[in-house]
């Protein structure tokens, strides 16, 4: 599978549920919450990395958001914090394209990456109700956080 057919994978999945995509991130905005999926390809050899998030856009003036660098929630797909062991084991291999595998089994586990776990969190994530719930020390959820997002919810929601 070259880079092309594997962008492809999240490019059929996200699309159709409103995700626009500009060079290797997609992104979909729900009011005011950009919600991101970025592929970052590894200095060292053929894998990716798939950095997910959200970036808030108080002004609501920007047509897309800032590099996934500068999200105001970071998380990443691959993460041991993210997905079970057994779940990573079978995701970074796919992962990896220099990893001998099968198209569609590459493709397959991929999808079923996105579907189970990516899906899931970014809808989960695409409100500022969602981001303090995720955030909640009761959820025991370990993600990059900035201060300015900790701002805006207690500015929001009062907490």
């Amino acid at each position: 599978m070259n880079y092309k057919e594997f962008k492809a994978v999240f490019a059929n999945l996200l699309l159709p549920l409103g995700y626009a995509n500009v060079k290797n991130m997609f992104f979909r905005r729900i009011g005011d919450v950009f919600t991101i999926v970025d592929l970052q390809k590894s200095d060292w050899q053929g894998s990716y990395y798939v950095n997910m998030g959200c970036f808030v856009d108080e002004g609501g003036h920007l047509p897309q958001p800032p590099p996934i660098h500068k999200a105001h929630l970071q998380q990443r797909l691959e993460s041991k914090f993210f997905i079970p062991q057994s779940a990573r084991d079978v995701l970074v291999p796919a992962l990896n394209l220099e990893v001998p595998m099968r198209a569609a089994e590459r493709s397959a586990v991929i999808s079923n990456a996105l579907e189970q776990y990516v899906i899931p969190y970014l809808n989960s994530i695409s409100t500022i109700e969602g981001i303090a719930d995720y955030l909640s020390p009761d959820r025991e959820n370990v993600a990059l956080v900035t201060l300015e997002l900790r701002d805006i919810i207690r500015r929001r929601l009062h907490r």
